[in-house]
């Protein structure tokens, strides 16, 4: 087990913002992730509101993000957290490599993609059946893929399909909540056809997905898809919080300005929190607050 003054858990912009703040005092951390350091960073294919970038690639801002961490010595652990619970008045981070005590805890672990629990959706995961449209979507060039969803960052994966298949079919369960540049993109590209309204109740294949079946006002549709992306919904990524009981509204964490959650020692920041807006750049502001507020915590605990 080892001993640190802050454990950061998760590498998105959250947690690394924290983590360069952290690094300009006295304190000791780690920085934590189950995978790549940049969090979704590195599967989001284009960027255009972000301060100082007019366009740029999410896997070119992590590799920026990274060069920064490695000159200044910030080094990255992995682990998946399994559990985060009290010992007195520290707490105790157990991953599936090492444990950590710490005084403070931030959790930056960010979003998964909610799964929509319809046949077929877990038999062709990885044969068809994909979360992450940057990650798989070259596998698919020139084929006909589908995509369920109807928030920003499905008609951003949208957007970015469309420059590689031959045909998109855009299942769109409910009214978008999209920007309107996204949904102007989305609109205008000629290879993606929107079926308004249609729920997805079923994906079919034999090694792999060779169709999808849709419904609307009672009625099925079937359509010939290589690919169907499911991006319906995103929920956090908290049950290793459990122990702690740590306030959450809508399986978001409730946190204060400052990123202070209703446990003493634990701050959330990033696409956890129970928040209006989660953009990167907000992201990056309450890694920052929560590093300058855990080490104000720490020093009236000495």
């Amino acid at each position: 087990m080892k001993e640190v003054d802050v454990v950061i858990i998760g590498s998105g912009i959250a947690g690394i913002s924290a983590a360069i703040y952290l690094k300009r005092s006295s304190l000791s951390f780690v920085l934590l992730d189950k995978s790549m350091p940049g969090g979704k960073l590195n599967i989001i294919h284009r960027i255009d509101n972000y301060p100082g970038y007019p366009s740029i690639s999410g896997l070119e801002l992590s590799k920026s993000l990274l060069e920064q961490c490695k000159q200044l010595g910030i080094e990255f652990s992995y682990g998946e957290v399994n559990k985060v619970e009290k010992v007195d008045s520290n707490f105790l981070t157990r991953t599936d490599v090492d444990s950590y005590l710490s005084k403070v805890v931030i959790v930056a672990s960010g979003l998964s993609e909610a799964k929509l629990n319809i046949p077929g959706e877990k038999q062709y995961f990885g044969k068809g059946v994909s979360y992450c449209a940057t990650c798989d979507g070259p596998f698919f060039k020139n084929k006909d893929v589908a995509i369920y969803g109807y928030k920003d960052f499905a008609f951003e994966d949208a957007i970015y399909l469309s420059s590689l298949v031959n045909r998109l079919y855009f299942i769109l369960p409910k009214s978008p909540l999209a920007t309107e540049t996204h949904l102007n993109e989305v609109k205008k590209a000629k290879n993606i056809t929107i079926f308004d309204g249609y729920s997805l109740k079923e994906i079919k294949g034999d090694n792999k997905v060779n169709s999808i079946v849709i419904n609307k006002d009672n009625e099925n549709k079937e359509l010939e898809v290589s690919a169907i992306f499911p991006l319906f919904e995103q929920i956090s990524s908290s049950s290793f919080l459990s122990p702690l009981s740590i306030k959450m509204s809508n399986g978001f964490i409730d946190a204060d300005k400052d990123g202070k959650t209703n446990v003493d020692g634990v701050y959330a920041v990033g696409d956890i929190v129970n928040k209006k807006l989660r953009q990167l750049i907000n992201a990056a502001s309450e890694g920052a607050l929560a590093a300058i507020s855990s080490i104000n915590y720490v020093r009236s605990k000495k």
